[in-house]
């Protein structure tokens, strides 16, 4: 699957041919809400035709999600919404959800997520239970995505982590759509390449699109990192942060994608990287169009 010389990482399950680092920076999905989509004029320029785009659904924006997905089709970018178990009253308030997106937005994918409530708004409380509905395969969605763990989740038990793991992953083997895992972004290298290997020890095959942070203020990705919950690997940014030069200057994931690129020829999973565009929507997609080149961030 990989060419030790080049590093290069072929994802069969997707199709696509991804070269070392700024390649895969450039092939990487993005991030945004409808509230930041709103504050810009026109993604051409910034982001290429086809770019898988998600829109976080922070609950009770129906209209909003919609509306962002009807224009990122009209402006040639794949919307991948998420769909959150916690926040979804019931099957029918998710069959009019599912309905308008495909129906008015010809979106067929999503990022189905479990939620951060204590408490459920309504009758789900996990991603699977959504899934099991089948309203996803009754409006034609052909690709779903779920959440992945690196550093696990300080609301639920690694156990039942794995479990979950294993119940996508054997729903990826009964279903036509295509599944696949997306990170949280961590700063931290070497947990996820253990994460990635204790994947495939489980026998779990799902691809596995790795979140990584644009460049960013530092102060502001470190507010970030904390009501994220990121785990562990927010050392490794605190400790990167310690330099006073880099206080002045945008934090950039480059350190971290450096390492993951030298460990592609030992990942089985890694499918592409997914940026959270903490410093801006149009300077993260200048980044990345530049395959991540600091000077990108002006």
């Amino acid at each position: 699957m990989h060419d030790a010389a080049s590093i290069a990482f072929v994802n069969v399950r997707e199709g696509a041919v991804l070269d070392s680092g700024p390649d895969l920076i450039r092939q990487a999905s993005i991030e945004l809400t409808p509230r930041t989509a709103a504050k810009v004029a026109s993604f051409g320029g910034i982001l290429p035709a086809g770019q898988r785009v998600y829109i976080a659904n922070l609950g009770g924006d129906d209209d909003g999600i919609v509306e962002t997905a009807k224009r990122l089709t009209l402006e040639g970018l794949a919307p991948m919404p998420h769909i959150v178990a916690r926040t979804t009253a019931d099957a029918q308030a998710l069959d009019r959800l599912l309905g308008r997106l495909a129906g008015e937005a010809g979106v067929s994918q999503a990022l189905v997520l479990g939620g951060n409530n204590d408490s459920p708004s309504g009758n789900f409380s996990e991603s699977m239970e959504l899934v099991r509905t089948g309203l996803f395969d009754k409006h034609g969605f052909q690709r779903l995505h779920f959440a992945g763990h690196p550093e696990g989740n300080p609301s639920i038990a690694p156990a039942a982590l794995n479990a979950t793991l294993l119940c996508k992953a054997n729903f990826a083997r009964s279903t036509d759509a295509d599944v696949a895992l997306v990170t949280q972004f961590l700063f931290d290298a070497k947990s996820l390449v253990e994460w990635l290997h204790g994947l495939e020890c489980q026998g779990i095959d799902l691809p596995v699109h790795v979140g990584i942070c644009g460049p960013s203020n530092p102060h502001t990705l470190l507010k970030f990192a904390i009501s994220c919950g990121v785990g562990n690997s927010i050392k490794v940014l605190r400790n990167q942060l310690r330099n006073v030069w880099t206080l002045t200057r945008p934090y950039v994931p480059n350190e971290f994608v450096r390492d993951v690129v030298a460990a592609l020829p030992t990942l089985q999973n890694f499918a592409g990287f997914h940026v959270f565009p903490f410093g801006g929507v149009e300077k993260t997609g200048r980044w990345m169009g530049q395959g991540g080149d600091p000077r990108a961030w002006g």
